[in-house]
């Protein structure tokens, strides 16, 4: 696994040309909007190039090159996401360290545990959604797996809008559940939270996997 890190690292930082863009667009972005902009949006755009690693693996048939190495399905998926949740990881520090920043060039209150907070909250669901991706483009490919996540982020948005609509109707039936979490232990619902994410990168982690496995190289 060791080597496949060393391949994908230098398959998403081939040149010094993408940190550079990452530095400068995060810093741009921190600066001119929420400094904890920046933060979402470096976890964003990290795990978008560590997940370009996967179109440069299937590319002129580098798949069943690595397939004939002394690797399998299982370990080659390990790889890619702890690969992702690492490079997200680092987004998260850097976009951190950016919003710190741009609150001391634009002179405002530094407020670290927002920050972190909100580090903390975009980290699983963006390493959610790698996730979704990994299994998709490993199944349909690169393109048609992004326009299989424009119709998920269109029906999100669908949802949310007739939701917004339809929120007097809404409203008055979530008052006892909402009611009901807030009397619980926040880490007993944090805790629920994690298991449920863990349960759902778990279902993605195998089904990617067995995608993988019964590619035929």
């Amino acid at each position: 696994m060791k080597g496949l890190f060393i391949k994908d690292f230098f398959l998403a930082f081939r040149n010094s040309r993408n940190l550079i863009i990452f530095t400068f667009v995060c810093l741009i972005m921190s600066l001119s909007l929420d400094p904890a902009f920046g933060i979402g949006y470096g976890i964003l755009l990290m795990g978008t190039v560590a997940l370009g690693t996967l179109t440069f693996d299937e590319y002129d048939n580098g798949l069943p090159f690595l397939m004939s190495l002394p690797i399998n399905a299982r370990t080659y998926i390990r790889e890619k996401f702890l690969f992702c949740f690492l490079a997200e990881l680092i987004g998260a520090a850097a976009g951190v360290l950016f919003s710190l920043l741009a609150s001391l060039i634009r002179k405002q209150p530094i407020v670290l545990e927002d920050y972190l907070s909100f580090a903390a909250g975009m980290l699983p669901a963006m390493f959610l959604m790698l996730s979704l991706m990994i299994a998709l483009q490993l199944k349909f490919g690169a393109e048609k797996s992004r326009l299989m996540m424009l119709i998920i982020y269109g029906g999100f948005a669908g949802i949310m809008i007739f939701t917004g609509s339809m929120k007097d109707q809404f409203l008055p039936q979530l008052s006892g559940p909402v009611a009901f979490l807030q009397r619980q232990p926040p880490l007993l619902l944090i805790s629920v939270l994690l298991l449920i994410f863990l349960l759902l990168v778990g279902i993605l982690y195998r089904v990617s996997v067995k995608i993988m496995e019964n590619k035929e190289f």
